[in-house]
């Protein structure tokens, strides 16, 4: 008999966190906000009430957007994440304080959804939880239910760590020095925070993730180009249907004369030798250290690079790939596009997410101010955009991971 699905004790041990995690965790309160944000542009919202038992319902299916940590350990809380208002009656914008609040201080919960008027739906999460694709999964969820069928639903527990320690044959990766140049040009300052922004290219674009990798490597003025391209391991192994951060980063060296070819040549050869399947040396120290000196140090040691204008990698590229505004329907209202907000990333000299959707490729771009204050990083996407925008010239490739 079938008697619903399983209830579950508060505060249940699930597994222990995983370095990446850890780091994720440590990061949190000195790069405010370290959050996955998706928004979906509604112009009519759905009931509240009705949205509400949608996200507890999605939740019970995805047990692992009810996970909080306590100690070292990810537990079960039973809880589902929370429905938000903004607060006040400011509009949109990048700047909103509302998409600037840490998740995950001090027992708080680490996924939410904030419920816009004006705006539309936008899933919070730590990056330490959930991965981008992990966050798409819950949403995809909570949407399906408000339509009224049944949420898909994950199970699987499995953390990045365990399974790339499972397949070791891939190897470490070399350890990488601070010493790339930013897209952007020289630091102007010494400015600690981050500065945003965020265009659409209508339409249809192919190749997007190769192309945008050959445009970061002739920005950087004859240096060479470090790339980090985040690669859902889901991908790879279709038993992982999780919600965790299941991503896994590929390095790529570029040449000042890259082409999106050479580019995109380069990404499925390193793809097949399983690149994206290494861990860092680093791994098992990580978690030795203390969670406010991991971050410490890691704020330190990231406007030690800002300062010098030499990174670690010289742009993170995060390609969510292709969704179907239908997916992210209700009843009364499709919404007008679906994308990923700008995301601090430590360590980069820019932070890219990008995501495609029936209307158009939505571009998100993060970047210390040293780099991208006075206008820089808005001109900076302008002339990405009119790349993106032109027909991609050359051999015809139908997808880029």
């Amino acid at each position: 008999m079938n008697t619903g699905p399983e209830v579950l004790p508060p505060w249940t041990p699930v597994r222990r966190v995983t370095p990446y995690e850890w780091l994720y965790l440590a990061a949190s309160p000195h790069f405010a906000p370290f959050a996955i944000q998706l928004r979906v542009a509604l112009a009519r919202l759905p009931e509240r009430a009705l949205l509400e038992a949608a996200i507890q319902q999605a939740a019970s299916a995805n047990p692992g957007a009810r996970l909080r940590v306590r100690g070292r350990r990810w537990h079960d809380s039973g809880l589902a994440p929370q429905l938000r208002l903004p607060g006040d009656a400011l509009p949109f914008t990048l700047a909103h304080p509302a998409l600037h609040q840490q998740l995950g201080i001090q027992d708080t919960p680490l996924l939410e959804v904030l419920y816009w008027p004006g705006c539309g739906l936008i899933f919070r999460c730590s990056h330490a939880l959930m991965d981008a694709a992990g966050l798409l999964l819950f949403a995809k969820d909570v949407f399906r239910i408000l339509r009224g069928t049944s949420p898909a639903g994950t199970a699987c527990m499995v953390s990045d760590h365990d399974y790339l320690k499972a397949r070791a044959h891939a190897g470490r990766r070399p350890f990488l020095k601070a010493d790339q140049t930013s897209p952007l040009g020289p630091p102007a300052h010494a400015g600690r925070h981050f500065v945003h922004a965020h265009a659409t290219v209508p339409g249809q674009v192919v190749t997007a993730s190769a192309r945008m990798a050959a445009f970061m490597a002739s920005m950087c003025a004859g240096q060479p180009c470090r790339l980090m391209m985040p690669v859902d391991l889901r991908r790879k192994d279709a038993t992982l249907r999780s919600t965790a951060n299941l991503s896994n980063p590929l390095f790529l060296s570029l040449q000042t004369a890259s082409d999106w070819n050479t580019c995109y040549r380069d990404i499925i050869t390193a793809l097949r030798r399983h690149d994206e399947l290494r861990y860092s040396a680093l791994d098992g120290f990580i978690p030795m250290l203390p969670r406010a000196l991991l971050g410490r140090t890691f704020d330190r040691y990231h406007a030690r690079q800002v300062r010098r204008g030499a990174y670690l990698t010289s742009a993170t590229l995060s390609h969510l790939g292709s969704v179907a505004l239908s997916d992210f329907a209700t009843p009364q209202c499709t919404p007008d596009a679906v994308s990923l907000l700008p995301f601090n990333t430590p360590g980069t000299a820019l932070s890219v997410e990008s995501i495609q959707h029936d209307h158009g490729l939505e571009i998100s771009l993060s970047c210390p101010a040293a780099s991208g204050d006075g206008g820089r990083l808005e001109a900076f996407l302008r002339r990405l955009c009119d790349v993106l925008a032109r027909p991609a010239s050359g051999q015809a490739v139908r997808t880029v991971p």
